[in-house]
């Protein structure tokens, strides 16, 4: 099952990470100029295969939209508890739809979202009933061990599906 679904990452078009509980988590609040550096790696990476990125939060309390928004090509969709309304709102006019949406969440306000995506992971850390609902779970203590496995997912299952 994991498998077929890595193998099935080509057809990724938006990957949305939770803000607060994923990227910023108590192992990279300290981290803020490696959090830009890996993810702004991330979004460049990808979008060479036609796949965008966004931050999905309900609050900023913090501060860290702020800095995350120096990130070229990063989408934010922020301040709304309603998360699956504001993902509403950015697919609204693309070609992008719930079945080609990755999300990983940690917390009971991400379920609303992780039931509608087709790709839906939880940090390792995510509360059990949010675990209950994802395909996958990652380990989030290492950001840059995040954003390394699922480019190399992505990377690997476009290439491997262009060359048959």
């Amino acid at each position: 099952m994991k498998h077929d679904l890595i193998s099935s990452f080509r057809e990724i078009k938006l990957f949305l990470f939770d803000l607060e509980g994923v990227v910023i988590n108590e192992f990279t609040k300290d981290k803020i100029e490696l959090l830009i550096s890996e993810l702004n790696l991330f979004v460049v990476q990808i979008s060479k295969y036609g796949a965008k990125a966004g931050i999905v939060t309900a609050s900023d309390e913090n501060g860290y939209i702020k800095f995350l928004s120096q990130i070229e090509g990063l989408n934010i969709l922020a301040r709304s508890l309603n998360k699956v309304e504001s993902v509403d709102e950015f697919i609204k006019d693309s070609e992008i739809s719930y079945d080609s949406i990755f999300y990983i969440g940690d917390d009971v306000l991400d379920i609303p979202l992780l039931q509608k995506v087709k790709f839906k992971a939880a940090p390792v850390s995510a509360k059990r009933n949010v675990k209950r609902v994802v395909d996958l779970t990652f380990d989030v203590f290492d950001i840059s061990k995040l954003f390394e496995e699922l480019r190399c997912y992505f990377i690997n299952s476009n290439e491997n599906y262009n060359q048959k």
